[in-house]
C-alpha cells in the first residue's frame, strides 16, 4: 500500500486499488490524508461499511492494495 503521509491533504479524490481482482474504490475527501487512514482503520478491524472492499482486503490483505 502506497505511503498515505506522501498524498496531499489538500480537498481531492482518490483511489484504492486491489491488484489481484483491479477493482476500484473512488472516494473524495478534504482531508485525503485523515480519510485514507480511517479506511486502512476500518479495514484492519474488519469494519469497514463497503463489505466488497473488505472481503477484498480480508482476503488479499494489506499488500494486495495501492493507492
Amino acid at each position: 500500500m502506497t505511503k498515505i503521509s506522501k498524498i496531499n491533504t489538500k480537498a481531492c479524490l482518490y483511489r484504492i486499488l486491489c491488484i489481484p481482482t483491479d477493482k476500484i474504490y473512488i472516494g473524495q475527501s478534504k482531508n485525503a490524508i485523515a480519510r485514507l487512514n480511517a479506511h486502512k482503520r476500518s479495514l484492519v478491524r474488519h469494519i469497514h461499511a463497503n463489505k466488497g472492499l473488505q472481503y477484498d482486503f480480508d482476503l488479499y490483505g494489506l499488500e494486495a492494495f495501492c493507492l
